[in-house]
């Protein structure tokens, strides 16, 4: 996300929805294990987005987190990436690079954005 890409108007700054904005890395993908690698050298995701809009605010929606775990658990299934027949808890723990587990850690990535956006500019949302 730049500053070029967000449309300002009078009133707000309209921006981008991603389920992923609200992690603070972005993992490399490509690996050859099942395990998730990070490029340490690269700054968090909250940093980055404070750099190019200082005075964010930020809406943050969040899922029960089990729910989420079984969805993101289908939404695997249904890409054929894995079988019903390990079932959610092998895949969740087997298999972290799909993060079955870890997007549902919500405290962990939510005290990372506050280091860097004031809580009065962040407002949560439980669905």
């Amino acid at each position: 996300m730049n500053s070029k890409s967000i449309k300002k108007t009078n009133f707000l700054i309209i921006g981008e929805a991603s389920t992923t904005y609200f992690y603070d890395r972005v993992p490399y993908w490509y690996n050859k294990s099942n395990e998730i690698e990070f490029d340490d050298s690269l700054p968090p995701l909250p940093e980055l987005v404070t750099n190019e809009l200082p005075d964010i605010k930020i809406i943050i929606s969040l899922r029960d987190p089990v729910d989420r775990a079984i969805s993101a658990y289908y939404h695997w299934m249904k890409t054929g990436i894995t079988s019903p027949r390990l079932g959610l808890k092998k895949v969740a723990k087997e298999y972290p690079k799909m993060r079955i587990l870890e997007y549902g850690y919500y405290e962990e990535y939510l005290k990372i954005w506050q280091k860097y956006v004031p809580q009065e500019r962040i407002l949560i949302l439980i669905f």
